[in-house]
């Protein structure tokens, strides 16, 4: 598979609109990622936003290639440990199976498995198994194949020595790579997994940033917000120069009996 010519914002793309189309406010929950009531500075997400921003132009910039590509591995470690490239992602397609949005989609109590995933590649696991249940697939393979958590390990640990064209891990655990496992990995194998996984991410934070600038005016919706789990009119709030900034029960609201 030619790992280059996947365009990841098409399929996250996909994601966001399914999921609204199914439940506009368990999707709005999402893209706020509500957490309860809180001050302004506390949005861990525009932060990371203007960081992969402004490395990506500093990586575009006339450097020595040994530099760009630490400034890749760095990016790349930084954004798939993100809670929210995960979070957002298994939100949208649990709204898309009819499930509400939660603060963790991972923990136990929501798997058959009972078990939580805690780590990138059980996240992802979890994403590929619910994005295949809603028609994803690709999706799901997208983040099978954009995470190598060995190099992301030797990254962090600083466990890693560049070569010409290898990344060697010096006492890691090695990549497994068709039916071998290698400490020295080629950079023709490990570079578009590394561009995937920093694509997919910025994919999800710009579409994140850019469907809740969408809203300009407040709107109502549906939510299931009465004591029966049955809808009731909700308002979706927003804020000029930001979009939409939450929600609250408009004067008139009242409950659905029909659903």
């Amino acid at each position: 598979m030619d790992l280059s010519k996947i365009e990841p914002h098409e399929h996250i793309s996909k994601l966001f609109n399914n999921a609204k189309k199914v439940d506009e406010f368990e999707y709005c929950s999402t893209l706020l990622r509500i957490r309860g009531i809180e001050d302004h500075g506390w949005d861990p997400l525009c932060e990371s936003d203007q960081l992969a921003n402004q490395l990506m132009s500093l990586r575009n910039a006339p450097l020595e290639n040994a530099f760009k590509l630490r400034l890749s591995l760095f990016l790349y470690c930084h954004l798939t440990e993100m809670s929210n490239v995960y979070n957002i992602t298994g939100n949208m397609l649990r709204v898309i199976m009819g499930e509400r949005y939660v603060m963790n989609p991972f923990i136990s109590e929501l798997h058959n498995s009972n078990k939580t995933a805690k780590y990138p590649t059980a996240k992802a696991a979890r994403i590929k198994e619910w994005a295949e249940l809603v028609g994803l697939e690709s999706l799901g393979a997208i983040f099978e194949l954009m995470l190598v958590k060995e190099v992301r390990n030797a990254f962090y640990h600083s466990d890693y020595i560049l070569t010409n064209d290898r990344f060697n891990i010096r006492h890691g655990r090695g990549v497994h790579i068709g039916h071998e496992i290698m400490h020295s990995v080629p950079y023709e194998w490990l570079f578009p997994r590394i561009q995937l996984g920093i694509n997919t991410a910025l994919a999800i934070l710009d579409l994140t940033i850019d469907h809740i600038q969408s809203y300009t005016e407040d709107k109502v919706v549906k939510g299931r917000f009465a004591p029966n789990g049955g809808y009731i009119d909700i308002q979706l709030t927003t804020q000029e120069g930001y979009g939409l900034t939450g929600f609250k029960s408009p004067p008139e609201a009242r409950f659905n009996e029909s659903n």
